[in-house]
């Protein structure tokens, strides 16, 4: 009788161990992922940030809603939450969480709304791409939208920043050359608004071009050395006279596919291609044009074999950027078999497709300064940030700063952020006191709009201080990731 009352009791444990054991998958399968872990609202109250929630269990709640929020759910999709902000009365900025519960899972969503003071501070997270008029008085965002079919439209949206009014230009969607639009870059817009010619970059190979007057986008093109190339368009200047870009020929040519142009007042004019790197090997790929100043007088860029940084005059002569920086050296490593091998290699100014670069006023280039070295038997390189000024010709490289990249200038100040690749933390340059503030402290200082961490840096000014555009690292479920963002001041 005893034995069959201990089998029993250990037939009851086994299944309370079992019952245990099924509780503990459960629990295991169970989450919350959030597309974003927080969001910063600006205070005007006019946004409206979609949160992308997936859960296991399927049926998900919040608790913590602020008083001075909404939640709504899309009703096109489910899975998508709208939060929107009241606009912000008080000057100091207000703080809030949202509890996100599926089961015994749970996840927080950080939210925080500005004041409202003069600056003002926007995450962009609407657009797909974003770019800003040199006065910074416009911007010209990306929406994309889907289509019945399956594909996509790229809607065009431009900006006035004193109001925050909007106007949608016609959709971007469709074929060409038997290939999906699909929108890259950064759409470009002069002083002139609505009323000047807009471009749009499509599938990284050329420029859509809207003119006021037929209000139609069409593919920019060329006929160069009797080769129908298409035109990539880089910049503007502020009146919207000059565009600075490339012609893009491909295989057409054995070599210097790539050929940097400007428009002037609608004429396309060829700018030099340089026959050789800054080092003197030969240069095969041609070059690019990425910038220009707000006068459209300087164009900056770079050759695209060895991405030696450059820049135009004028006339259309190229110049390569602090020579006398450029250091010839010896690296030896094992290949892959264990053999040393010997590479010449040349430390020098470098610059791939950065747009924001230079100051304003033509002046001062912002660049990268690619230095090789030997690592864990590994050739490797790593920049340090510089700032060339090309009217006096002299040279600001900070070698103590072991790995970052010159992001953008004004006369005053130089941009720079670290590591070189995947930038994270932001600094600004004085070139006066040639001392370095990190970017949310610069920030703070110069529009009293306070961070937290130094996790942002700055890209370009604009208008003189109006509007100061750059990145953040933002965290979500899935990993990190970068967001551009503005400040806007428009009494500056």
């Amino acid at each position: 009788m005893k034995s069959k009352i201990t089998s029993c009791l250990c037939a009851v444990a086994l299944l309370w161990t079992l019952a245990g054991c099924d509780d503990q998958i459960t629990i295991a399968n169970e989450y919350v992922k959030l597309s974003a872990l927080s969001y910063s609202f600006d205070a005007t109250g006019k946004e409206t940030f979609s949160l992308t929630v997936s859960s296991s269990p399927d049926k998900w709640e919040i608790d913590g809603l602020p008083d001075w929020m909404t939640a709504e759910r899309d009703e096109t999709n489910p899975s998508t939450l709208l939060l929107k902000a009241a606009p912000n009365p008080d000057k100091e900025k207000r703080t809030g969480q949202i509890r996100f519960t599926a089961g015994h899972a749970t996840e927080t969503f950080n939210v925080d709304q500005w004041g409202h003071g003069k600056a003002q501070y926007h995450l962009i997270t609407e657009y797909t791409s974003f770019g800003v008029s040199p006065n910074g008085e416009y911007a010209m965002g990306i929406v994309p939208r889907p289509l019945a079919n399956g594909g996509t439209r790229h809607v065009p949206v431009v900006m006035r920043m004193a109001t925050g009014e909007t106007t949608e230009l016609p959709a971007i969607y469709g074929k060409v050359n038997d290939a999906e639009i699909e929108t890259t870059s950064t759409p470009l817009i002069s002083n002139q608004g609505l009323e000047g010619d807009l471009f749009v970059m499509a599938n990284a190979t050329y420029t859509l071009h809207y003119s006021a007057a037929d209000k139609k986008w069409k593919p920019l093109t060329a006929t160069i050395e009797g080769i129908n190339a298409n035109i990539v368009i880089q910049a503007l200047s502020a009146d919207g006279n000059v565009w600075a870009g490339y012609a893009s020929l491909g295989w057409q040519v054995e070599r210097h596919p790539y050929r940097p142009v400007k428009y002037v007042d609608g004429t396309l004019v060829e700018l030099e291609t340089p026959d050789n790197t800054s080092y003197g090997e030969e240069n095969w790929n041609g070059a690019m044009a990425r910038g220009c100043s707000d006068d459209g007088t300087v164009v900056y860029g770079s050759e695209w074999t060895a991405y030696s940084t450059c820049y135009w005059d004028e006339a259309g002569k190229c110049h390569f950027i602090a020579p006398e920086s450029i250091v010839k050296h010896d690296i030896t490593y094992p290949n892959a078999l264990g053999a040393p091998i010997t590479e010449t290699v040349y430390d020098s100014p470098t610059m791939t497709a950065t747009l924001t670069n230079l100051s304003a006023d033509g002046t001062t280039l912002a660049y990268g300064y690619r230095k090789y070295s030997v690592v864990d038997d590994a050739k490797t390189d790593a920049n340090s940030p510089g700032f060339y000024n090309l009217a006096t010709h002299t040279n600001i490289l900070l070698t103590d700063v072991a790995d970052g990249s010159g992001t953008g200038a004004t006369d005053k100040f130089g941009f720079y952020g670290t590591p070189g690749k995947g930038i994270r933390n932001g600094y600004v340059y004085d070139f006066d006191t040639r001392q370095s503030l990190p970017a949310n402290v610069w920030i703070q200082q110069q529009y009293g709009l306070t961070f937290g961490d130094n996790d942002l840096y700055i890209c370009k000014s604009y208008g003189g201080g109006k509007l100061l555009l750059g990145n953040k690292v933002v965290v979500t479920s899935v990993g990190t990731s970068s967001v551009p963002w503005y400040i806007y001041d428009g009494d500056r």
